[in-house]
C-alpha cells in the first residue's frame, strides 16, 4: 500500500537534513522527485546524491521568501514532469532572541519563510496540480515546538513556535475545507533531531536534551521520518487527513 511509483513528490527545503531523508525515503518508493534548496550548488548536489542511489530526481532552486513565484514555480514543475501528487513543506527557518528584545527583522523573517511562503506554495500546489484532478498529499513538516513553549533553558524561539503552532492550524483548517475536493493534509512533528538548524543547541546542550526525551536518543533524520513520511505520501493513509503526528521519542508525551 505504501508504493510511490510514478508519483511526482516536491520536497523543499531538501539539500540537507530531514528534508533530504524525506525525499530518499519517497525516491525508494518509487517517486519522481523534485527537491528544491535556495542555491543551485545546493540543489544540485542533492539532485547528484539522489541519483546515485538510484532515485529519478530533479534539483531546484526555489526560495520561500519569494511569495510571488510560486504559481509559476509549480507552473514549470508541471511543464517539466507533470502535475505534482505530493507536497513536502520541510523548508523552514528560525531565529533565536529573548521576546523583550526580540527583533522585528527576525520575525518578519520567520513568518514570511514559515508561514506565508509555505501558504503560498501550498495554495498554488493545491490550485494549479492537485484540485482539478481530485487527488493529492500536502505534509507540513512541523516541529513538536508547535505544541508550546520552550523553557527558560533553551534558547527563546517565540517566533519559530508561533509559525509552528500556525502551521498545526492550517493544516487542520485545509484538511476540513479540501477534504471534499480529494486532497489530504496531514503534518510530521519531529522532535530534537542534529540539523544544520539544531547544530548550535545541540552542540551545547545536546546531552541534557537527550536525557529529557523518554527513549533517551535524539532522532535519526533519515531513519525516523522515512517511515511517517511514506505513510501521509503513499494510500497507506489513504482515509487520514488533518493529524499532526509526533516523531519524538515521547517527548511530547511529558507534562512539566
Amino acid at each position: 500500500m505504501g508504493t510511490l511509483a510514478g508519483q511526482i513528490c516536491l520536497v523543499t527545503g531538501a539539500t540537507r537534513g530531514i528534508g533530504l531523508g524525506i525525499a530518499r525515503a519517497l525516491g525508494r518508493e518509487g517517486a519522481r522527485l523534485v527537491v528544491t534548496g535556495r542555491s543551485a550548488e545546493g540543489a544540485a548536489e542533492a539532485e547528484h546524491d539522489l541519483r546515485a542511489d538510484g532515485i529519478d530526481a530533479l534539483g531546484l532552486v526555489h526560495d520561500l521568501a519569494d511569495i510571488d513565484g510560486a504559481e509559476a514555480f509549480v507552473a514549470d514543475i508541471g511543464r517539466r514532469l507533470g502535475p505534482i501528487d505530493v507536497l513536502f513543506n520541510n523548508a523552514g527557518t528560525s531565529w533565536g532572541a529573548p521576546a523583550e528584545s526580540y527583533p522585528l527583522e527576525g520575525w518578519n523573517k520567520v513568518v514570511r519563510i514559515n508561514l506565508t511562503g509555505t501558504w503560498a506554495l501550498t495554495r498554488a500546489v493545491a490550485a494549479g496540480a492537485m484540485i482539478d484532478r481530485g487527488k493529492g498529499s500536502i505534509v507540513m513538516i512541523g516541529s513538536i515546538a508547535g505544541l508550546g513553549g520552550v523553557s527558560p533553558d533553551d534558547v527563546p524561539t517565540v517566533a519559530y513556535n508561533a509559525t509552528k503552532a500556525a502551521q498545526i492550524n492550517l493544516v487542520k483548517n485545509l484538511a476540513a475545507e479540501w477534504g471534499p475536493l480529494g486532497l489530504r493534509v496531514n503534518a510530521i512533528l519531529p522532535g530534537w533531531m542534529p540539523t544544520r538548524m539544531t547544530h548550535a543547541t545541540l552542540a551545547e546542550r545536546g546531552d541534557v536534551l537527550t536525557a529529557r526525551v523518554p527513549m533517551r536518543r535524539l532522532g535519526d533524520p533519515d531513519r525516523d521520518i522515512a517511515g511517517p513520511a511514506v505513510f501521509f505520501a503513499s494510500d497507506a493513509s489513504r482515509y487520514v487527513t488533518g493529524q499532526a503526528l509526533c516523531v519524538d521519542g515521547g517527548l511530547s508525551a511529558l507534562v512539566g
